[in-house]
């Protein structure tokens, strides 16, 4: 993956979460740290995209969401990462129903240290239920250490 230059969230004070994205945003990095690959998978909808450098998929159903991040808790834990937390660094609220929020995603040890970062850019869907749902995923990569 490409390096991405280190990002900051756009506040240092949160401002009030009128849009409802930040709970979104908590609940996927609950569920992600979780390793719980359906609740991941309840929080897309379907068809949806997952673009990176190397990577472009069409994701066609919740099981392959689910199969597709759920064995992402592993992979971190091995590196000793074992939390993260949503950090907004840019909001657009395209109209009433779509969002493009890029999120900055801090790697935290068993201490609560930061050891590193990765940053993605989601386009979000409000469905008829008023919740939001991810429908395309661009994944920055790791941030570049400074």
């Amino acid at each position: 993956m490409a390096d991405t230059p280190h990002l900051e969230p756009l506040l240092t004070q949160p401002l009030p979460d009128d849009l409802g994205v930040q709970a979104f945003l908590d609940g996927v990095a609950r569920a992600f740290t979780a390793g719980d690959g359906e609740a991941v998978a309840a929080l897309w909808e379907t068809p949806a995209l997952v673009l990176s450098d190397d990577m472009d998929e069409v994701i066609d159903t919740r099981g392959e969401i689910a199969d597709f991040f759920g064995g992402a808790r592993a992979q971190y834990n091995q590196l000793d990462i074992v939390d993260t937390k949503a950090e907004i660094v840019r909001l657009d609220e395209l109209n009433d129903r779509l969002v493009c929020v890029r999120v900055r995603w801090p790697y935290l040890d068993r201490q609560g240290r930061e050891v590193g970062a990765e940053c993605s850019t989601y386009t979000l869907k409000r469905g008829g239920d008023a919740k939001w749902k991810i429908r395309v995923a661009v994944m920055h990569g790791q941030e570049a250490l400074n």
